[in-house]
């Protein structure tokens, strides 16, 4: 999984971005993150299907639903799906 820290777009103008929005827009929240924390370059997710994760740690349903994205995440690439999960 990989994290930002914000978003400057709403969740239906999350949708419609292409590659080069992305990584535009990771940069410009100052960059993307591995779960460890280390720094990434966004080339990492390329030619993947990426999920964007709105949650936030204090909200009960995120709370219940993010063991079950993780579950469902798992699952995908043991499977050899080329996916990842931006959380914001």
């Amino acid at each position: 999984m990989w994290r930002v820290h914000t978003s400057p777009f709403t969740p239906a103008q999350e949708v419609g971005l292409k590659f080069a929005d992305l990584a535009a827009a990771m940069s410009f929240l100052g960059g993307l993150e591995t779960k460890a924390g280390a720094p990434a370059d966004a080339d990492a997710l390329k030619g993947k299907v990426v999920a964007l994760y709105f949650s936030a740690h204090w909200c009960p349903p995120c709370r219940s639903f993010t063991p079950q994205l993780v579950k469902a995440y798992k699952s995908l690439r043991a499977a050899g799906k080329k996916f990842e999960i931006v959380f914001i």
